[in-house]
């Protein structure tokens, strides 16, 4: 199946009310997604949260191929 409107989701990881993790998953199909926009606040970065947001991403899109495109910030 086809979708004619890809279904968007962010998923945005709060600590104390501020922003520190953002990711974004397309499902353009039930076979493919895309993940992207995955950003970690660098002072943040290597405390696990970026690993549970991915996880919440890589989950909304079970069952799809994902293509993941990434660079360094």
């Amino acid at each position: 199946m086809v979708l004619t409107q890809p279904i968007r989701a962010v998923f945005l990881g709060l600590l104390n009310n501020e922003p520190i993790v953002c990711l974004s998953a397309v499902k353009y199909s039930d076979s493919f997604g895309f993940v992207g926009l995955y950003i970690v606040k660098k002072s943040y970065c290597g405390k696990g949260y970026g690993s549970k947001i991915m996880h919440a991403g890589l989950e909304y899109l079970k069952g799809c191929n994902i293509e993941l495109d990434g660079v360094l910030a």
